[in-house]
């Protein structure tokens, strides 16, 4: 970031667009008079930060639309691609940070309650599968089932127990798939970079972006 002088007040955002299609960027912020001297007369000064964007992709009314998120970026990661600010790439990235975090939350398991004991059960991928054989064994009549909670050897679950266990497993997995999904409208909707960074897997998603069937979950917490 640099401090630049002009005797006349200063665009915020000067785009000039190159011939290769790059846009240089300047972004000017703060501005303050300095006042006249004997020497000089009274002008202009601001922060000021340069980069390049391609103006195929990044308008100058995005940047201006946006602009503090953007100054605020670059001033604090100075080599950061200019390009990865603008609201699409902005809008891959948080839907591929969503998508990861609700793997995460799936993959973390649930907590169940046996008795008078609190379980826990890591929901993998391979754990789904196995557990869907489970299903598949009580259906068939049987009345135990081999299985393990977390860092304990496999045991035998009553088919109630196991019932218990694949019940609340298949509510984790569609509920975080359901909440994901209308993150997903929420990000889509979104008309500024800025807006989208703000979002976090676990925030309470608008009504509006809410599906029928997240409102439905959300209900039963209550």
């Amino acid at each position: 970031m640099y401090v630049v002088n002009s005797p006349e007040t200063m665009e915020k955002v000067l785009y000039k667009v190159k011939p290769n299609g790059i846009a240089d960027v300047w972004l000017r912020n703060n501005e303050r008079v300095v006042p006249a001297t004997e020497e000089n007369q009274e002008s202009y000064e601001a922060d000021e930060i340069f980069c390049q964007v391609n103006s195929a992709v990044i308008s100058k009314d995005e940047i201006a639309a946006d602009f503090d998120f953007w100054f605020s970026v670059l001033s604090q990661i100075p080599d950061f691609d200019a390009n990865e600010l603008g609201i699409e790439a902005r809008r891959a990235a948080k839907m591929s940070e969503v998508s990861a975090e609700c793997e995460s939350t799936i993959i973390s398991g649930i907590d169940v309650t046996l008795g008078d004991e609190v379980q826990h059960f890591s929901l993998t991928v391979h754990d789904q599968i196995n557990l869907f054989g489970k299903q598949a064994q009580i259906s068939a009549g049987a009345e135990k089932c081999e299985y393990h909670n977390d860092g304990n050897p496999c045991k035998f679950y009553t088919a109630d127990e196991m019932k218990t266990i694949i019940e609340a497993a298949m509510s984790h997995v569609s509920m975080q798939q359901t909440y994901c999904n209308s993150m997903y409208d929420w990000i889509k909707s979104c008309r500024y970079a800025s807006e989208i960074e703000a979002i976090h897997y676990g925030d309470d998603i608008p009504e509006e972006y809410q599906s029928v069937v997240l409102k439905e979950y959300l209900k039963e917490k209550e």
